[in-house]
């Protein structure tokens, strides 16, 4: 449970004194570098206010754009050399709107950003959300995502930039409740997160909703990019381009593709966020001799029709759909 300090304050770099540079300029990626010291309280001093004794927080954020891409890459480290704080990105959308919405798993899920009413409440609420890989906002015809990587809190906040935060650091004492008059608080300081942290996150300004921005496949691309790899020169006779299977529907998201854990198959997993039925069409290189219905745990359900190398289906609402493949081996 967290709770706010009785006399808090809150600092920003707006007006920052930051040292920018170009550090690359090419024709397939640029980016541009920011140093500046963040100044900030030491810590919370007795518990109820902020220290009177400042701190330098060095940060370097590294802005990349990469050649026909619709997103800003962002890269931002600091040495966090406080204690007691609460580190976020604040984005400024100026985007009119009353809900926020985030992808969990399996699903994409909207949030009204007003905080309800705590009359009656023993706890205040606060207006932090989880999300998995994007949060966005949208008014239906411009909307501004943040693309994360491995940070999964987010604020929409009410002012009148319509301001959408993430959260980069939670640094705090652990306290445990002795009994009602006192607290013990634990030595462990690796929550305070010392040291440098390296942050990495995507800013993608879009036209639409977040389904009009496709940023289901968008965040999965900056979570899990290409990898390129150098091998030996190979024997096969495999053409230079071809793909291993595809579906046809880009609402579904495919969310795993792995051998079956009886070997029998291959599994694809996806999922439809949407509140309508979706149609596909999924279509391998070689030709299917049997396709199944699985659940999660890959037991079987439903022997499936097939065509040659492709399978129809229709995905309910809000389904995850688990399909185990079996293809006939080239020769």
């Amino acid at each position: 449970m967290h709770t706010n300090l009785r006399y808090d304050r809150k600092y920003n770099s707006l007006g920052i004194d930051a040292r920018v540079a170009v550090s690359t300029s090419g024709p397939v990626v640029s980016c541009i570098t920011a140093d500046y010291d963040f100044k900030v309280p030491v810590d919370y001093a007795d518990g109820t206010c902020r220290s009177d004794s400042m701190v330098k927080l060095p940060v370097k954020i590294e802005y990349r754009l990469e050649k026909d891409s619709t997103t800003l890459k962002v890269k931002l480290v600091v040495d966090n050399t406080a204690k007691d704080h609460w580190l976020r990105a604040n984005f400024p959308t100026e985007i009119d709107t009353d809900v926020s919405w985030s992808d969990s798993h399996f699903d994409v899920i909207s949030r009204d950003i007003a905080v309800p009413d705590p009359t009656g409440w023993v706890e205040e609420p606060r207006g932090t959300q989880p999300l998995r890989t994007f949060v966005d906002l949208s008014d239906g015809k411009n909307g501004l995502a943040i693309l994360s990587k491995g940070l999964f809190e987010y604020e929409a906040f009410e002012d009148k930039a319509h301001t959408l935060a993430l959260s980069l650091i939670r640094a705090c004492r652990i306290k445990l409740m002795v009994s009602e008059e006192k607290q013990s608080e634990l030595p462990d300081t690796g929550i305070q997160c010392p040291g440098i942290q390296t942050f990495e996150y995507a800013i993608c300004p879009h036209k639409g909703d977040w389904a009009d921005a496709n940023l289901l496949s968008k965040a999965a691309e900056h979570y899990t990019p290409v990898r390129a790899a150098m091998t030996g020169r190979g024997k096969g006779d495999l053409p230079l381009e071809s793909s291993f299977f595809s579906v046809d529907n880009s609402n579904l998201h495919v969310t795993a593709v792995k051998q079956a854990e009886d070997g029998s198959g291959l599994i694809v997993r996806f999922f439809n966020p949407f509140d309508r039925e979706e149609k596909m069409t999924l279509s391998f290189a070689n030709e299917i001799c049997r396709a199944v219905r699985c659940r999660l745990d890959e037991g079987e359900e439903e022997t499936l029709k097939t065509s040659g190398c492709t399978l129809n289906y229709k995905v309910a609402s809000k389904k995850i759909v688990t399909i185990k493949v079996e293809t006939k081996k080239e020769k």
